[in-house]
């Protein structure tokens, strides 16, 4: 008997046929396309519910249509990157349908037919590991990345300080993420590590990706997969990332009213501010970010980094370099509309608090998104600040560098702001930095509200301050060995 069941649920997986409940209009009769009867067209619904989607066979989306009485309609369940990979339970009007092998669910059509899903479950996340730097969070799907920003925005600390190695790639399916570390609250930011797998006896490391998804944000400070990232001399590898990849990413962040006294919005696909943070080896790909604000909110925008600044902490006698090594970004930066200060394929600005010990540097680095829109833009980085470095690295970008301000209406005092500075590789140079041995292929372009002398171009630093600015000491910008269209 059992094997007789069997067989009849293999035959129910490849094509299920249903009576018909009225095709073509008011015509019942005809609506059966039994043995010689007349095919006429029926409705086929989809109806839509949590945690799944309908798609064709070719992976496009299945939409309600008709069909023919006595063809086949076949789709398939895409569920969502944070819900159970299980198989759920399809009904065509009252009748279960059983997929085949591959996936495929087939519906005979003899009528009507209302397609509905049941049984899709919500994924829970089960990291192992304690977070200490000896014992690391495992990071291996969707609802781990959701379940860490949850715990890190309610400024817990044993995940704001943890470490964490991303286990495998992450396939989000378009899934939307929350900001890690969005600091909603003084104690809600990141200080911990994020990296890949590493073979400690065989010193071998593998990458991992995270990808298809996107981050909305509409008035927070700081955004990107970490939005806020403080070093902490206490944490082992505090503010580290190592060998992470996103690839196929979407970010929208807007800033149009902040309560609190923070007046700027940093946004990059990996951290969103950095203080003390150093990234080896990751990756951006694919990507695009998209910047909506107001002109009297500067924002900071970088392929994988907005704000990246070094740090001396004089209470704990610490000092935190930022470096950037061996990244590969391929992030377009569109600014939409409001005041984006800086953008950079790499990094939006490099900074330090404290010159000469803690330095922000970007090296040995590949930028490849175009670059759009910012007062000061640059192919790899939209502005230096003093004693930061740019060296042995390539942008194959186009770079525009829009002002919006008009100097005739007087709308700032400081006459910089109506300037639109555009460089292949650095946007805009304050004193006291160094770009060296780098090289930009791809066009570099300004406008300016207040007209053509008001923007300025250049293959390699669009604009710099000179020496009086910062102190009788200082030394204008150094570019050497740079090259264009290698």
């Amino acid at each position: 008997m059992k094997k007789y069941l069997i067989a009849f649920l293999l035959s129910l997986s490849c094509v299920c046929a249903f009576a018909a409940t009225g095709c073509g209009g008011d015509d019942n009769t005809s609506s059966n396309s039994g043995a010689g009867g007349a095919q006429v067209a029926c409705d086929v619904s989809f109806e839509n519910g949590e945690g799944f989607s309908y798609v064709n066979e070719d992976g496009t989306k299945a939409e309600n249509h008709e069909a023919m009485s006595g063809s086949n309609v076949t789709f398939k369940i895409d569920l969502g990157g944070f819900y159970l990979d299980s198989v759920p339970v399809v009904y065509a009007n009252d009748e279960i349908v059983l997929p085949s092998t591959d996936g495929v669910y087939s519906v005979n059509v003899a009528g009507d037919t209302a397609i509905r899903v049941e049984g899709v479950k919500k994924d829970v996340s089960n990291m192992t590991g304690t977070g200490a730097f000896d014992d690391a969070f495992l990071v291996s799907k969707p609802i781990d990345l959701l379940y860490i920003a949850e715990q890190v925005n309610a400024g817990k600390t044993q995940y704001t300080t943890g470490a964490y190695i991303l286990a495998n790639d992450i396939d989000c399916k378009g899934e939307e993420l929350k900001v890690i570390g969005d600091l909603s609250t003084d104690n809600s930011y990141f200080a911990g590590c994020f990296t890949c797998t590493t073979d400690t006896e065989t010193e071998t490391s593998t990458y991992y990706t995270i990808s298809n998804f996107t981050i909305n944000s509409q008035n927070a400070n700081y955004v990107g997969l970490f939005g806020a990232v403080q070093a902490n001399y206490n944490v082992t590898s505090s503010g580290l990332f190592y060998g992470i990849h996103l690839d196929n990413f979407t970010i929208n962040a807007g800033l149009t009213d902040v309560a609190g006294a923070v007046k700027t919005l940093a946004v990059g696909a990996l951290v969103g501010y950095g203080a003390g943070s150093n990234m080896y080896l990751c990756k951006a790909t694919n990507g695009n970010i998209s910047i909506s604000g107001e002109n009297n909110y500067f924002s900071y925008a970088g392929g994988l980094i907005g704000y990246q600044q070094a740090f001396y902490d004089s209470g704990a006698g610490q000092y935190f370099s930022s470096e950037i090594a061996y990244a590969e970004v391929d992030v377009d930066i569109d600014i939409v509309s409001g005041m984006t200060l800086y953008a950079g394929g790499i990094s939006g600005y490099l900074c330090t608090n404290y010159p000469l010990v803690s330095v922000s540097t970007v090296h040995n680095s590949i930028a490849r998104g175009n670059v759009t829109g910012a007062l000061r833009s640059g192919g790899l980085v939209g502005g230096l600040g003093q004693y930061s470095t740019v060296s042995n690295s390539y942008a194959v970008n186009d770079v525009m560098a829009m002002g919006i301000m008009d100097a005739a209406d007087g709308m700032s005092s400081s006459d910089e702001y109506y300037y639109a500075t555009a460089g292949g590789l650095i946007g805009f140079a304050e004193n006291d930095t160094i770009v060296s041995d780098s090289f930009h292929n791809g066009s570099v372009d300004a406008y300016a509200v207040s007209g053509d002398s008001y923007a300025i171009v250049n293959d390699f630093v669009g604009g710099g301050q000179n020496a009086y600015y910062l102190s009788p000491v200082s030394e204008k910008y150094i570019a050497w060995d740079c090259m264009k269209d290698i």
